[in-house]
């Protein structure tokens, strides 16, 4: 009997454990790259246009590689030329990426992304900033 009782709660935490990883790689594959753009380390605006990737999306977040950025804000401008200003005051480390963030109503198509943002020299050379697009 117990033996039987031991096999059921392995089974049970394997069961658990598969459809946990099941579920964190399928919320990782929801993530598109939509752009990115070698941003300039005297400028403090710049544009990543959305052209690699269509389609409606609902969260987005920022990588950056090469070196750090202090993202101010970011723009995102929707294809019928709406927009949302979104406040993230944060300092991207080189390698490092920002929180996800929710785009305002439903699912929207992204025409392109405004940053405002100041270089910080944490790196080698020019930062490269990569948007992201949660389907």
């Amino acid at each position: 009997m117990n033996r039987l009782l031991s096999a059921k709660k392995l089974f049970a935490l394997l069961l658990v454990a598969c459809s946990a990883t099941f579920t964190t790689n399928a919320q990782a594959q929801n993530w598109v790259k939509l752009g990115d753009k070698t941003v300039r380390l005297v400028a403090d605006h710049d544009v990543i246009p959305v052209t690699i990737a269509r389609g409606q999306f609902r969260r987005v977040k920022f990588k950056v590689r090469n070196n750090g950025v202090f993202i101010n804000q970011a723009t995102v401008v929707y294809g019928n030329g709406e927009n949302d200003v979104l406040p993230i005051r944060f300092h991207i480390t080189k390698g490092g990426e920002s929180r996800a963030i929710d785009l305002r109503g439903r699912d929207r198509v992204i025409r392109r992304i405004e940053l405002a943002y100041r270089s910080v020299r944490d790196g080698d050379g020019r930062a490269v900033v990569e948007a992201w697009g949660m389907r």
